[in-house]
């Protein structure tokens, strides 16, 4: 056996540990390291329109589509005018019923019995007068008689069992399709902003301190019946502070809903923070079986305008075309994240880009519906495909970028 020097030893001992160290400091501290490869879908052929689409149900087969755009483009390349609102037929998406809704925009859409009830600032539908509230009759495609008296500031609405909730700046107010109003939930120091019918109840959610029967903030429980809050129900969100210049806005604000298997899906924004969240049913608390862990809620990295319970995981649209390296959740993406059933952001992205004139909707995604398969995405982005996630130089907001498609993408469900 060769003899080896105690010195060469020691001198390839402090060779590997100089190139050790030499290795650590090539890479900068706080740097964002690696991160794993996005799995990136592709969209299916489906009509967009020349603007935003703002809501968005589903009845009858027939994908309804309200916002701010005077025209739709179909597949086949043909095109429809149209003002704010129009009809997808599903099966066939070339088929297009469209509407004029003039005097305003098309901001709440939803459905019960083969009708769907639409609200907005508009003040007229093809030529006649319907003031902030009207009615289509899915199966004639025509205009129905109803139509309460108007509300101001519509942002949502809810449906079921021939009972339609609208949410505005005054807070909540209930209709029958036979055009009766039961009742009207005020609200103190806000607005209402989107209504779900689940579970027997109607879960109603904005930006407001209290209500008239019960001082919890931002997200109520109410008996579709009578209109009575369920005192049981508190998720504990934050009161708006009233101090300084984002004093009534700074409290968390409930901006979308959706009903998962385990609990309510609640997305929020507004000044104090933005998050999609998984709570019980019945009281707010831990959605069944603590599947998201410790924490009932996942802090996003902008306003959670649109969530959504797939049938698998869990989507979160958001108002945000950038990321801040510096402050966002490690591996999310500009404007709509993608969390699997146990609450954990995976690497789908769609890579969705740019923005419009701001109409008070904050730009983003506005809407989803999962249908046969198929997410359905709506809002007032760009295009898609743009790389989004997560290293220097990668944060670009710009509004020119590949694969334009406007208001409205269909991919497959992740």
């Amino acid at each position: 056996m060769p003899h080896i020097r105690p010195r060469a030893i020691l001198t390839a001992i402090m060779a590997v540990m100089l190139l050790l160290a030499v290795s650590v400091v090539l890479v900068p501290t706080g740097a964002v390291p690696a991160q794993a490869a996005t799995s990136r879908p592709t969209p299916t052929a489906f009509p967009t329109v020349n603007g935003k689409v703002l809501a968005m149900t589903i009845d009858a087969g027939q994908l309804a589509i309200g916002g701010h755009y005077l025209e739709v483009e179909k597949p086949n390349g043909g095109k429809s005018a149209a003002s704010n609102l129009a009809f997808i037929e599903l099966a066939n998406p070339n088929n297009v019923h469209t509407f004029r809704v003039t005097g305003g925009l098309v901001w709440a859409l939803c459905s019960t019995g083969d009708i769907v009830y639409f609200g907005g600032t508009f003040t007229a539908v093809n030529g006649v007068a319907r003031a902030t509230m009207a009615a289509i009759n899915v199966k004639t495609m025509r205009l129905t008689s109803w139509h309460p008296a108007k509300l101001g500031g519509i942002r949502g609405c809810g449906g079921y069992g021939g009972k339609i909730v609208f949410a505005h700046s005054g807070g909540f107010d209930l209709y029958t399709s036979a055009g009766a109003h039961p009742w009207h939930l005020g609200v103190i120091g806000g607005g209402g902003r989107t209504a779900l019918f689940a579970k027997g109840s109607v879960y109603l959610g904005g930006l407001f301190d209290a209500t008239p029967q019960a001082d919890i903030h931002g997200l109520v429980k109410v008996n579709p019946l009578n209109g009575v809050v369920d005192k049981r129900f508190n998720v504990g969100y934050r009161d708006n502070t009233h101090v300084g210049a984002k004093g009534t806005f700074d409290g968390d604000c409930i901006l979308s809903l959706s009903a998962g298997p385990d609990g309510l899906v609640v997305g929020s924004g507004g000044a104090h923070r933005n998050g999609i969240w998984n709570v019980s049913y019945a009281t707010g608390g831990y959605a069944t079986g603590k599947k998201w862990g410790a924490s009932r809620g996942r802090i996003t990295s902008g306003d959670a305008q649109a969530v959504l319970w797939t049938g698998t995981s869990y989507m979160d649209g958001q108002h945000r075309n950038h990321i801040d390296l510096a402050s966002e959740v490690q591996g999310q993406k500009r404007f709509l994240n993608n969390f699997s059933a146990t609450g954990k952001i995976t690497t789908w992205d769609l890579g969705l880009w740019g923005h419009q004139a701001n109409d008070g909707d904050n730009s983003g995604v506005q809407s989803m519906r999962a249908y046969q398969g198929k997410l359905i995405i709506a809002g007032s982005f760009l295009g898609w495909g743009n790389y989004n996630c997560c290293g220097s130089g990668s944060d670009w907001e710009g509004n020119n970028g590949p694969h334009p498609r406007r208001g409205l993408i269909v991919v497959p469900l992740p």
